[in-house]
């Protein structure tokens, strides 16, 4: 094994086939859902360098954001689920969500992806 800097990983491919493995930090607050969590992409191009094709898997995303309801929402992750252990795109082995303090003063910042409307300061 030898260690490959992130920004070759997409330059070095296989001469012989096979498969590389290469790890690689997710922050939590993107792969919570399918619009957002590119490695569970099936169409080959939107996940990272030699990302996998799968048309089923790719379906099932688009039925997940096509869902009119979060009971159609629910059914269509229910299949991708079944379908992620069928391609293995991907193995996450934990997961990270970063932390914030704030002073004191500062009040009503939101739970997750800092986003800043709302929040008071006291004066």
């Amino acid at each position: 094994m030898r260690r490959w800097p992130g920004a070759s990983s997409g330059v070095r491919r296989p001469k012989r086939g096979g498969w590389n493995v290469y790890f690689t930090p997710m922050e939590g607050a993107f792969n919570h859902t399918p619009a957002t969590n590119n490695y569970i992409r099936g169409d080959g191009r939107s996940g990272a360098p030699g990302w996998p094709t799968s048309p089923r898997l790719e379906a099932l995303r688009q039925a997940w954001l096509d869902a009119e309801d979060v009971g159609a929402q629910k059914a269509a992750a229910v299949e991708m689920q079944r379908q992620l252990w069928i391609d293995v795109p991907y193995i996450p082995l934990g997961q990270w969500l970063r932390v914030t303090a704030y002073r004191k003063e500062v009040h009503d910042v939101g739970w997750g992806f800092p986003t800043f409307w709302g929040v008071r300061h006291d004066v």
